[in-house]
């Protein structure tokens, strides 16, 4: 601690705050992405639920939504 001092060693502290705080919103972003990837990839535009009989509620939809 000697070498860099309490404002050096606050500087190295708060600059590892902010890389997890980065590494953080960037693992959400990706969370994000790769759902939204895999619901497009779920729903082909073929199929329509008329199509196979099946029904949808709204309370589903926003079940699946996260």
């Amino acid at each position: 601690m000697a070498r860099f001092g309490y404002s050096g060693v606050a500087l190295m502290a708060l600059a590892l705050a902010v890389c997890f705080v980065l590494l953080g919103y960037g693992l959400i972003a990706l969370h994000r992405l790769v759902n939204q990837a895999s619901r497009t990839a779920a729903v082909s535009p073929s199929s329509s639920p008329a199509d196979t009989g099946s029904f949808t509620s709204k309370t589903d939809l926003r079940r699946n939504r996260y």
